[in-house]
């Protein structure tokens, strides 16, 4: 499910049925969502002026030296973004565990790191230094 705005009044009674409720609770009461939200940081683009169009991929460096990496996909379409992590400030030649904060999904990551999102979507990951 996406959270795109509906295109027709059909479209936008399927964000009201019960199955939409659920989803937007699962999304509401996601403890490592609302932990991350708590820190009171604001996340930064990795890439600053592109002259394409909007930043699309963010990082979060928290008090404690923490990586969070959120990514976006304004499509729609299914996209694959490339991550420079770099340019996200964090050490080229490391391995890190990236961690979905919204399906708990474990990946190993280094260098340049190619996330797949479908139309609409987005991911917010955690970066953990193995």
């Amino acid at each position: 499910m996406t959270l795109a705005k509906g295109g027709s009044e059909a479209a936008a009674k399927t964000r009201v049925n019960a199955a939409a409720r659920q989803y937007m609770l699962s999304l509401l009461t996601n403890p490592q969502i609302n932990a991350l939200a708590l820190k009171g940081k604001a996340f930064r683009p990795v890439e600053g002026n592109t002259a394409t169009g909007a930043a699309d991929t963010f990082v979060l460096r928290d008090k404690k030296g923490e990586y969070y990496l959120a990514v976006f996909n304004y499509m729609q379409s299914d996209t694959l973004k490339t991550i420079d992590l770099r340019r996200a400030g964090l050490t080229e030649s490391a391995r890190y565990i990236a961690t979905d904060l919204w399906s708990g999904a474990r990946t190993d990551v280094g260098g340049e790191w190619t996330v797949r999102l479908g139309p609409a979507h987005s991911a917010i990951f955690k970066l953990t230094a193995k």
